[in-house]
């Protein structure tokens, strides 16, 4: 059981994470990592954009392979020895990459691989410091909006204490101006209410003179019409008797 983890991690060596079978015709790309020639070959043929590597995602190119015969007399040697049956398949461990097409961890070296051939397929340490990259990028990000949006919180805060003591000291103006205005008009009420008032005393004095004169003058004119109308009554030879003083009535 001791030697069961060296033995799976040659037999591992020894697969191709294309075709999931022994190396035919192994071939190494300049990144070091060795595929079929027909599997790379075809894989290289299949895609549209630029080729990268299955395992690192380093460019691939079919010119700059290279024959890798140490790991094909190995993989002969594996044959010779495991005649008639396939080496243990899933060997290594599993979920070894991730498929970015699919957002799925994926084993090159177990059947479900085949399921993701052609697609963006990278290693998972490297996907998962991508997405731990992305992570950060977000977590800055958001940061940076909380941080702002604390700012503005605060400026708003500080906006409106600024607007309501402006309100405060204005209304306390407007109170203190109608104060002003309010007894200036108190003082003014009273004045001319005064003022009228000595107006309609004199007037009334005035008007009491007035009328006493003009009844002493119709008592006086009255005496003096008793008097012509009491002198007309009288007889002709006395009516012509007018004693002395009494010719002139006045006016």
């Amino acid at each position: 059981m001791a030697a069961a983890g060296p033995k799976k991690q040659m037999y591992g060596e020894t697969i191709c994470c294309l075709c999931l079978d022994l190396f035919t015709d192994p071939v190494l790309t300049n990144c070091r990592h060795n595929f079929c020639r027909t599997c790379i070959t075809q894989y290289c043929q299949e895609s549209l954009a630029p080729v990268l590597c299955p395992q690192c995602r380093a460019t691939v190119q079919v010119r700059n392979l290279r024959p890798n015969r140490q790991l094909a007399h190995i993989v002969e040697a594996i044959r010779k020895t495991k005649r008639g049956k396939k080496p243990a398949g899933r060997i290594g461990v599993c979920k070894k990459s991730f498929c970015k097409d699919d957002q799925v961890l994926v084993c090159v070296v177990c059947d479900t691989f085949l399921k993701h051939r052609g697609h963006d397929v990278v290693p998972m340490e490297e996907a998962a410091q991508e997405y731990k990259d992305k992570f950060e990028a977000q977590l800055q990000s958001l940061e940076k909006r909380r941080t702002k949006a604390i700012e503005r919180k605060l400026a708003e805060e500080q906006r409106k204490q600024t607007f309501l003591m402006q309100i405060g000291l204005e209304k306390e103006e407007i109170r203190s101006a109608f104060k002003k205005v309010l007894k200036f008009l108190k003082v003014k009420e009273r004045l001319w209410l005064d003022q009228l008032g000595e107006l309609e005393k004199e007037t009334e004095k005035s008007w009491e003179e007035n009328v006493t004169n003009l009844s002493q003058e119709i008592g006086r004119l009255s005496g003096l019409i008793l008097e012509m109308e009491e002198k007309c009554q009288q007889p002709t030879t006395k009516f012509l008797q007018v004693p002395e003083g009494t010719t002139k009535t006045g006016g």
